[in-house]
């Protein structure tokens, strides 16, 4: 049986991915241990946020971004606020808001 992953299927799992990392919920239990490989990079033993480059330019942009369209559908303003603070402070750079 062939498994093949869609961009629609990749981009529902990142949306959910990022709205339980930006509520908090990734925080209810500690995750599980990782196995360790000795070709790991940097960014995945400190946990934080790949990069990768942004286009054909050199700039390096998260591989994480936050959608426009979610801050958009929050309740107010300060909500808002808010997801894009915790997505900065969780070293998020790359918003999408085309």
């Amino acid at each position: 049986m062939s498994m093949t992953t869609t961009r629609r299927d990749l981009l529902k799992l990142m949306t959910a991915t990022a709205a339980l990392a930006l509520t908090g919920c990734a925080h209810a239990s500690p995750p599980p241990e990782a196995p360790r490989a000795s070709t790991s990079s940097a960014h995945a033993r400190t946990g934080a946020i790949p990069r990768r480059r942004f286009g054909r330019t050199d700039i390096q942009v998260s591989a994480i971004g936050i959608g426009g369209w979610h801050l958009g559908d929050a309740p107010d303003e300060g909500e808002a606020i808010r997801i894009v603070h915790e997505a900065i402070d969780a070293g998020i750079d790359f918003f999408d808001n085309a």
